[in-house]
């Protein structure tokens, strides 16, 4: 399945630093894999205040040129990535060409205009950035670490 070969192409960078146990899985592509099926593309989150960016440049230091260079989205801390290629690591070849990986920090956020959808967010914990999404299945997450699922 494509989470299971994303998360262990993010666990290689991941594994031996700040970001093993604050790395995680959230929103449609959980909901996809507890249901056997494959996302269109991976939502990333990050308990770590800057960690989006951070770790969408460690992923292209990585994978290099089987990587898009990392783009963030709007005002947010939220970067995206995507493969280009298939990886081949560790004499194992992981089918994620086309999968666009996004990245966020963990955040809270408010609307000061009921009208829009523009928001003012900021870095929050992880309870808190879960508190936040608008669906239960969205606040289903898979450790990128261990792939434990949580709720």
């Amino acid at each position: 399945m494509i989470v299971d070969d994303i998360r262990y192409l993010v666990r290689q960078v991941i594994k031996d630093n700040e970001f093993a146990y604050r790395t995680y899985f959230v929103g449609g592509c959980v909901r996809d894999y507890v249901l056997g099926k494959n996302p269109n593309d991976i939502d990333v989150v990050v308990n770590i205040e800057g960690g989006a960016k951070k770790l969408s440049f460690m992923l292209k230091d990585k994978y290099n040129s089987n990587i898009t260079n990392p783009c963030c989205l709007g005002h947010y801390p939220i970067y995206s990535v995507t493969f280009t290629n298939d990886i081949l690591c560790n004499g194992q070849l992981y089918k994620v060409k086309n999968i666009t990986v996004e990245i966020a920090d963990t955040m809270k956020e408010e609307f000061h205009d009921e009208n829009s959808r523009q928001r003012n967010v900021e870095f929050a914990s992880l309870e808190e950035d879960i508190q936040r999404r608008d669906f239960s299945i969205n606040s289903g997450l898979i450790s990128v670490l261990d792939g434990d699922v949580l709720d």
